[in-house]
């Protein structure tokens, strides 16, 4: 027979000493300097990755390819501003859907039949 009369209260006694003993643990990794050195690497690198980032995009805003790349956007973003383009997608959707209502038509008309009508069943 075990010494303890209640077991229960030895398992809650030993979460909590395992919750301290994480806790304890996991503060101690984060205050380690091992730790604040990896952090330190870290923001240094990110530092320098944003450093190459800006270099490149003013290395491509100053190419012939950047500058070509921004007149297109500036024309687009005009053509959008003044409603062109939105007429030329609707004109263009009209037409697909115009042609699609002709062929549809003539399949399916008094005269025309269906894809599968002559097929035995």
């Amino acid at each position: 027979m075990p010494d303890n009369p209640n077991p229960e209260n030895d398992l809650t006694a030993e979460f909590q000493r395992l919750g301290e003993n994480l806790r304890s643990a996991l503060r101690a990794a984060w205050e380690s300097e091992e730790r604040l050195q990896l952090q330190h690497e870290i923001e240094r690198g990110l530092h320098q990755a944003a450093t190459s980032l800006r270099e490149a995009a003013d290395d491509v805003r100053e190419s012939p390819a950047g500058q070509r790349l921004r007149t297109d956007l500036e024309d687009l973003e005009a053509r959008i501003r003044s409603g062109e383009l939105r007429a030329k997608t609707r004109e263009e959707i009209l037409k697909a859907v115009r042609m699609l209502n002709t062929e549809l038509e003539k399949i399916f008309s008094p005269g025309g039949r269906p894809p599968d009508a002559g097929q035995g069943g």
